[in-house]
């Protein structure tokens, strides 16, 4: 009896595991035609990113942005990270020119010790690159250089903590 009982557990088993393999098969046939049908369809972000490009260039026409010398390439949206390609330059090499402009627009005023307009300009940079620690340590510096530490400090010890 012990024989037949484990015969038939074990032939349940083998009918469960063929109907989770059947059922298992059948979802990953509908996975694959439905990634095909979104291979073959464009999809609304698609649309949404093509519509952004176009009203990007329409953009820098409006502001006469001008050319980089040289360079015929429209102005895009990279597709892999969705940020602009400015004229064939991508966003993060035009961006990080302008942060360390901006930065050391900040520098050269904190060195003739103008803090109010120094500490105007490291937001500004902050506001460009919000994770910069040099620039929350340059903040923080800056406030503390202003003179009245009793006022100040908690915003200085607040830049360095960021």
């Amino acid at each position: 009896m012990l024989i037949e009982e484990r015969l038939a557990a074990l032939v349940g088993e083998a009918v469960s595991a063929a109907i989770d393999a059947g059922a298992m098969e059948q979802r990953k046939e509908e996975l694959e035609m439905r990634l095909e049908g979104q291979r073959q369809a464009p999809s609304h972000f698609a649309e949404s990113v093509r519509q952004l490009t176009s009203e990007f260039a329409l953009l820098l026409e409006r502001f006469s942005v001008p050319r980089f010398p040289g360079v015929t390439e429209p102005s895009t949206i990279d597709l892999r990270n969705y940020q602009p390609v400015l004229y064939g330059r991508r966003f993060d090499e035009l961006s990080s020119q302008g942060l360390i402009v901006v930065v050391n627009v900040a520098h050269a005023y904190r060195k003739m010790n103008d803090f109010d307009n120094s500490i105007e300009w490291y937001e500004r940079a902050l506001s460009l690159a919000p994770k910069c620690a040099s620039t929350h340590t340059a903040l923080g510096f800056t406030y503390q250089l202003k003179g009245n530490f009793q006022t100040n400090m908690g915003e200085a010890i607040e830049c360095y903590h960021k």
